[in-house]
């Protein structure tokens, strides 16, 4: 015979099998909410992208059509492009302007073409040749010359340069010394070294910081000092070794004369007439600079 259950034993469990009906109420309610708010969020996202939008579109209206900025930046870029223009037209009026002012400053040249020589001539200048001991009051009397003897330089009327043919000189030692900064010491210790032989007094002229003009003469270089002529007698160094009598030129191979019809020499006194000024020596320069044996 089967034992009926305790009474007390039903009760105990019979609590076990209820099942909470408000718990799952709660969360029915919280599944309810957050699906809600799901579906609110998605209508906000245009709305806000709408309101940007309509700020910028508005933005845009103003700037345009309140600040007039179009305008202004057109007429600003118009602007700078006339005044672009307007300097392009004034640097080109300049450089014209540039170009007659130097027209105008050089001279216009003419070739002079001689018996001896050619050179350029600006205008209302002239060069007059003389052959055959005529041109030279430094030639020995009673002697036939042939060749270039004499040479001169006028403007207008006026004479500002000469060149003659030169005989009958001789001297021992050396007189006179031009002192540069580029000179050669050891060509001065010789200078010094054989006018203590010869007993000559030397005259020394230092230029070492004085302005000077420079050119070259038939392929020689020279420097002018004022209305003084110094040339280089040593070639194909990086000294400046002056001569001893800078008035006496010699070019030899390139102006020649005869004496009696067979004895050549290249021997020139040269030099600057008095009252040239020095727009008139730099012109001297360049005829000079310019010569050429014909």
């Amino acid at each position: 015979m089967e034992d009926k259950p305790n009474i007390e034993q039903v009760k105990e469990q019979a609590p076990s099998e209820v099942v909470s009906t408000p718990a799952v109420s709660e969360k029915s309610e919280t599944v309810q909410t957050t699906t809600d708010t799901t579906k609110k969020k998605p209508t906000l996202l245009p709305l806000i992208f709408v309101l940007l939008l309509l700020i910028f579109l508005v933005g845009i209206y103003y700037l345009v059509f309140e600040l007039n900025i179009l305008d202004r930046f057109t007429n600003n870029n118009s602007d700078n492009d006339t005044v672009n223009t307007q300097q392009e037209e004034d640097n080109q009026e300049e450089d014209v302007q540039e170009d007659e002012n130097q027209q105008q400053d050089t001279p216009q040249l003419t070739l002079f073409q001689g018996k001896f020589v050619s050179t350029n001539l600006p205008e209302g200048w002239t060069v007059v040749e003389y052959s055959d001991g005529d041109g030279s009051d430094m030639l020995t009397p009673g002697v036939g010359y042939v060749g270039l003897t004499g040479l001169k330089i006028f403007k207008e009327e006026t004479e500002l340069f000469f060149m003659q043919a030169v005989s009958g000189l001789g001297f021992a030692g050396c007189p006179q010394y031009a002192k540069f900064s580029d000179e050669n010491p050891d060509y001065y210790a010789q200078i010094l070294e054989d006018n203590e032989v010869s007993g000559q007094t030397l005259t020394l002229s230092d230029y070492t910081n004085t302005k000077y003009e420079e050119f070259n003469w038939f392929n020689t270089p020279f420097r002018r000092i004022n209305t003084s002529y110094v040339y280089d007698t040593e070639l194909g160094n990086s000294y400046f070794e002056p001569p001893c009598v800078p008035t006496l030129v010699s070019f030899p191979n390139v102006l020649e004369y005869y004496m009696d019809g067979d004895t050549h020499t290249t021997t020139f006194d040269y030099g600057v007439i008095e009252g040239a000024t020095e727009a008139d020596l730099l012109v001297i320069d360049q005829i000079l600079s310019d010569m050429k044996v014909v």
